[in-house]
């Protein structure tokens, strides 16, 4: 939990600002001196990133296989499918 102290004079007002980081995505509440508020942290969904294309072998005769390969790697902050094809 964010604390600070503030020294003011007479009649003195300053804006005093604390920074969060949530962990988790749902929704935090903020007390501060009997003063109540909210925010919700979301998670970003799943997004794909597809790199490293392979295709071996680069020649072949006709009817005989031919090896496709690629990297997928989720950037995201949630679990997905990719169905990318």
């Amino acid at each position: 939990m964010a604390e600070q102290t503030v020294e003011l004079q007479p009649g003195e007002g300053k804006v005093v600002t604390f920074e969060a980081i949530p962990a988790e995505a749902r929704t935090y509440q903020v007390l501060v001196d009997g003063l109540m508020g909210n925010f919700k942290a979301i998670a970003l969904p799943a997004e794909f990133v597809i790199s490293n294309l392979r295709v071996a072998p680069s020649s072949v005769t006709v009817k005989k296989p031919v090896t496709i390969s690629v990297r997928v790697t989720n950037v995201g902050g949630e679990s997905g499918n990719c169905d990318d094809s």
